[in-house]
């Protein structure tokens, strides 16, 4: 009886041959979409809780 092996590949690289490391690198244009949005979402609520006081 023959065993079969299945060769799996990504995109034609063996992955058993790829040796990679990723580290999670915060880019400095998502930081600042992200605390841009922070500060919208503090504007608005303070908008909002504005216009109930003066109702």
């Amino acid at each position: 009886m023959r065993k079969l092996q299945s060769n799996l590949t990504i995109a034609g690289v063996d992955p058993a041959l790829v040796n990679v490391r990723l580290n999670a690198v915060p880019e400095p244009a998502t930081l600042a979409l992200f605390g841009a949005g922070l500060v919208g979402f503090a504007a608005l609520r303070r908008r909002r809780k504005g216009a109930q006081a003066a109702a």
